[in-house]
């Protein structure tokens, strides 16, 4: 998707107060209105610091970018990762921030603690659930969790040089899994089914059943 004022291409959008806020690769924002669209709005133009050793040329496909809006709806979010260069790409190595929009000051503050919310992130639906004591596969979703598709870890994963390890096999040959980065201990585990075998064309999506 392309900004038709601007010629940015879009990494992502997010429908935040009424609004249609979209987000470019150099992190900068843009507001449409809806059923008017020629009133675009540049809300921050500023970047935010990134983290140690990546550089702000590399590849696009290095880092990625999801905005989703938290669970009561009162802030806009921004999560920035990125799996950081090694002798082998492993699946517990990633860096991951989270960001608050301030409207107001026109710029990115950064955020260290979800207030107890999940955040589920894919390229085509993200969702902020507040997070619960539900039991999933051996773990506790006590909030404060980032999620992500084991399907879009593996793209750059595949631009890589991979691990060899079961886990990271399985990301490789499609098995369906997904990453879960918690916010606290700034560790990274891997949920997945247990087959191994390579799948053909694989796909993986959130589902959020309503009531």
């Amino acid at each position: 998707m392309y900004g038709s004022k601007y010629g940015y291409k879009y990494r992502d959008i997010a429908l935040y107060r009424g609004k249609i806020f979209a987000l470019i690769s150099s992190e900068q924002l843009f507001t449409h209105e809806i059923g008017q669209p020629r009133r675009v709005e540049h809300v921050i133009k500023d970047h935010t610091p990134l983290p140690p050793g990546i550089d702000p040329w590399s590849p696009s496909f290095l880092v990625k970018h999801y905005m989703v809006v938290s669970s009561d709806n009162r802030k806009l979010l921004m999560v920035r990762w990125n799996i950081p260069h090694a002798a082998y790409v492993h699946h517990s190595k990633m860096n991951l921030q989270v960001f608050e929009a301030d409207l107001e000051k026109r710029q990115w503050l950064e955020v260290n603690d979800l207030d107890g919310q999940l955040l589920f992130l894919s390229r085509t639906s993200s969702r902020a659930l507040a997070g619960s004591s539900t039991e999933h596969y051996g773990q506790t979703f006590g909030g404060n969790r980032v999620f992500i598709l084991g399907t879009d870890w593996a793209r750059i994963r595949g631009r890589l040089n991979p691990c060899t390890c079961h886990d990271c096999e399985k990301l490789g040959n499609g098995v369906p899994s997904y990453c879960v980065y918690d916010m606290t201990s700034g560790k990274l585990s891997l949920v997945s089914l247990r087959k191994s075998r390579r799948m053909r064309n694989p796909g993986s999506e959130w589902f959020f059943p309503s009531g």
